[in-house]
């Protein structure tokens, strides 16, 4: 899953932090920005590095999740805030808002290009493996399983911690 995000980012540079009601995680930026990727990474890996040259940021993704539903997240001289509405049992609606410098965004409107088609699509990936996932979870229910795994303990510790929160609610 995420060929483009994980060459992008380093799963193994990993720093989670939880609160009350939010989880964030730090991810550092990948090694290997020139190593082959899927096409939208390429692009947005190449701004990237022409953009900052030697000195490149210490992540490539930070991601905060406010419970229930919202998430902020950044990416180098980037913001993107999702917003999730229920729509009912089994359907919800991703509000999505990207945020740019105004006068980096001026100067360089290619990099942010590149960075919402990368974003994009590892949000297709996320969607499909969410729909595959709810398919899973609707079949266990139907039989009559609770089953809430399988979590991967370090890379999805936030997954946990929601559902930690959301039992207490």
């Amino acid at each position: 899953m995420h060929p483009g995000l994980r060459q992008f980012v380093k799963p193994d540079d990993l720093e989670w932090s939880f609160g009350d009601d939010f989880s964030v995680q730090k991810v550092g930026l990948g090694d290997q920005l020139t190593k082959r990727t899927t096409p939208r990474y390429r692009e947005f890996q190449d701004a990237l590095l022409a953009r900052f040259g030697q000195t490149l940021p210490r992540f490539g993704a930070i991601w905060c999740f406010l419970y229930p539903n919202i998430m902020i997240e950044w990416y180098p001289d980037i913001i993107v805030v999702s917003t999730i509405y229920p729509k009912g049992a089994g359907a919800c609606v991703n509000h999505v808002e990207f945020y740019y410098p105004e006068a980096l965004y001026k100067d360089m409107p290619d990099y942010f290009t590149a960075e919402k088609a990368a974003y994009m699509e590892t949000a297709v990936e996320d969607e499909e493996a969410c729909l595959l996932l709810e398919k899973g979870r609707r079949a266990l229910y139907l039989s009559g399983e609770e089953e809430h795994g399988p979590i991967e303990p370090f890379l999805e510790a936030g997954v946990a911690h929601f559902y930690d929160w959301l039992a207490k609610q």
